[in-house]
């Protein structure tokens, strides 16, 4: 009876190592930079363009500190693109102002033609989006504010820091995972 049951057994070993073996694969997947890299400069491009109309002085008046366009190394072969800008803070009370920051950061999304179903997410015409999130209580964040957007497969991250003070500088940064 032992030895009937040696051929199941062997095939069961098999197909277990060999679902290991697929499984394994499927993780291993990851993105291809050249796959993410457009999505990212035109996010990054569009959300500039929309917070630096809205929020800057004057406005569309902004600095690029890196546009996105270059690959920067992460570890072994892997890559990410990155994006920095900054524009000045419009005239105002530090506090609307800091309202208005919050409220053109839920928008920006909406703007640039992703659509705003079920706020704070915002899903793309692919049915991607950006989880979008506020750091630190609203009475523990004082005059600044710094909002984080990443979208759903976790492989865009935007940050935006603001104070509200006239004349401060608002920052506006995002990158990609390490991909190759």
């Amino acid at each position: 009876m032992g030895r009937a049951f040696r051929p199941v057994r062997r095939a069961a070993a098999v197909l277990t190592v060999a679902t290991a073996v697929l499984g394994m694969v499927g993780c291993n997947s990851s993105p291809e930079l050249d796959d993410l890299a457009p999505r990212f400069e035109q996010d990054a491009r569009a959300l500039i363009h929309y917070l630096a109309n809205t929020l800057a002085k004057p406005r569309e008046d902004f600095d690029i500190v890196s546009d996105s366009s270059e690959d920067v190394a992460c570890s072994g072969e892997a890559r990410q693109r990155v994006f920095e800008a900054t524009f000045v803070m419009r005239d105002g009370d530090p506090d609307n102002n800091l309202d208005d920051v919050r409220r053109s950061v839920w928008t920006a999304f909406g703007a640039y033609g992703l659509e705003d179903r079920d706020d704070p997410d915002f899903y793309t015409e692919d049915g991607d989006y950006y989880a979008i999130s506020q750091h630190g209580a609203v009475d523990d964040l004082g005059t600044e504010r710094t909002f984080t957007a990443t979208n759903d497969d976790e492989t865009i991250t935007f940050e935006v820091r603001a104070a509200g003070h006239p004349g401060s500088t608002v920052v506006v940064s995002g990158e990609t995972v390490c991909a190759e």
